[in-house]
């Protein structure tokens, strides 16, 4: 009795696991395009809101961990761009040099 109360606790959590695949392949196909099915239940209505407002809050929390990253690490960015920035303008410094020099004699 045991082992059959174990296996219909997993189906029942691979099922779980499945309509939550269902939905979210749904939701993808909503953002592309497709039409929402008329006929949906209600269940199905708020299960797939729940797909929805799960996806927006992992959104969400990314976006706020991504800005609370730039906001304790403001040059982390700065830094991955300053070598070809610094090589330009340290040659563009060169060149302005030079023709000041020039231009001086």
């Amino acid at each position: 009795m045991k082992r059959i109360n174990k296996i219909e606790n997993e189906l029942e959590k691979v099922r779980k696991e499945n309509k939550k695949m269902e939905f979210t392949n749904q939701v993808y196909g909503l953002l592309n395009g497709e039409e929402m099915p008329n006929s949906m239940h209600p269940e199905d209505l708020s299960d797939l809101s729940y797909v929805i407002n799960k996806s927006l809050k992992q959104i969400n929390d990314a976006i706020k961990a991504k800005t609370h990253e730039e906001i304790n690490n403001p040059l982390k960015e700065d830094e991955e761009e300053d070598p070809m920035m610094s090589s330009t303008s340290s040659s563009m410094m060169t060149t302005f040099s030079k023709r000041k020099r020039l231009i001086l004699r």
